[in-house]
């Protein structure tokens, strides 16, 4: 037995540019899809689009870093220095009333203050003199 003869097949004839494979007339998106893919740029123009594009999108980055930079550094970026301790007396003057048995030494050590720093806003105290209901003036 021998194979059946193979048939040529004809080839199909090329399709219109102004219709589709039925032949008929083209949509109207169907046209202006066509004349998109005809007016596309030269790959010249679009690499020209892409840099501008792209150079765009740096531009807009550099510009929201620096205004979180100047927004961060505007808020107190860095914490102020430590105010000395007669600056901060004559801010907020503290005193302590003075009881029966105490001296400095021990105002100092309760509040938890180096008797140095107390002795230096009251130069006119006597250490191991206080009266009851003096004022000490605190740090």
């Amino acid at each position: 037995m021998s194979p059946p003869p193979i048939e040529p097949v004809a080839p199909r004839p090329p399709e219109r540019s102004g219709s589709d494979s039925a032949g008929r007339p083209p949509t109207a998106r169907a046209a202006a899809a066509a004349a998109a893919a005809r007016a596309q740029p030269p790959p010249a123009v679009h690499r020209a689009s892409l840099r501008a594009r792209l150079a765009a999108f740096g531009g807009l980055i550099a510009m929201i870093v620096a205004v979180v930079i100047i927004v961060a550094t505007s808020l107190g970026g860095s914490p102020p220095a430590p105010a000395s301790i007669a600056d901060r007396v004559a801010a907020h003057p503290r005193y302590w009333i003075v009881r029966p048995g105490q001296t400095l030494s021990s105002i100092a050590a309760r509040e938890g203050l180096a008797l140095g720093d107390v002795e230096r806003l009251n130069p006119r105290l006597l250490a191991n003199s206080l009266a009851s209901g003096q004022r000490v003036r605190l740090p």
